[in-house]
């Protein structure tokens, strides 16, 4: 498990966190697939 804002800062990300955590939520309620990961948000955890 990770926190939001370590995903983030270990991706890389140059999104805003808010704009990362939105991504991260809408890929996760779309089901859509990232390979070898599942993805459940759980407040401020991955």
């Amino acid at each position: 498990m990770f926190k939001v804002e370590t995903l983030h800062q270990r991706t890389g990300s140059k999104s805003p966190l808010r704009e990362f955590r939105r991504m991260l939520k809408g890929i996760i309620e779309n089901q859509e697939h990232i390979p070898d990961y599942t993805f459940v948000l759980d407040g401020n955890t991955v």
